[in-house]
């Protein structure tokens, strides 16, 4: 599935929109050449600093909070993820990631996975491991096998995660 960002940057005037908040003015034939390549310019992605930068204005709800934690998290992780040397979180990313675990609801499989990432890019390996415990067998096994691993070998680094294709009817 394409991920859609819910905040984006605007290629002309590089403000911060967030998707669900702007009102159409006008519609365009994004099928006529002419005007596709002389007005429509995709949006542009935020760095991590410019999730960081909407993190400080406020006055977010929840949800959009946790979306900017997030990916702010994961833009940082990007960049350590296409280098060739480890580095460590700064603390700004660090202090993040300590918030963004409040947003974590561990009754939720998902959000208790993602805790123990967090805890473990944050070299609480013990932490990481308690909340894996209680994971089912069958919940993302492969993630939480490799997690597990990482926390046990006391790596707080960003490593990625192989998942097996799956095969129809298997």
């Amino acid at each position: 599935m394409p991920d859609i960002p819910w905040l984006v940057k605007c290629p002309h005037c590089r403000a911060m929109l967030w998707l669900d908040e702007l009102q159409e003015v006008q519609g365009v034939n994004i099928h006529d050449t002419k005007t596709r390549a002389g007005y429509i310019k995709r949006y542009e992605r935020p760095k991590v600093a410019d999730y960081f930068k909407a993190l400080k204005q406020g006055k977010l709800d929840a949800s959009k909070e946790r979306y900017l934690r997030m990916r702010a998290w994961w833009a940082g992780n990007d960049k350590r993820r296409d280098s060739e040397h480890m580095s460590r979180l700064s603390t700004q990313e660090e202090a993040n990631l300590q918030v963004l675990e409040a947003f974590m609801d561990l009754s939720d499989v998902e959000d208790r996975i993602m805790a123990a990432e967090i805890k473990r890019e944050l070299g609480q390996f013990n932490a990481a491991l308690d909340l894996l415990m209680d994971v089912p067998n069958k919940a993302q096994s492969q993630v939480v096998a490799r997690i597990t691993e990482l926390a046990r070998e006391q790596d707080p680094f960003v490593r990625e995660v192989k998942r097996k294709e799956v095969v129809a009817n298997e």
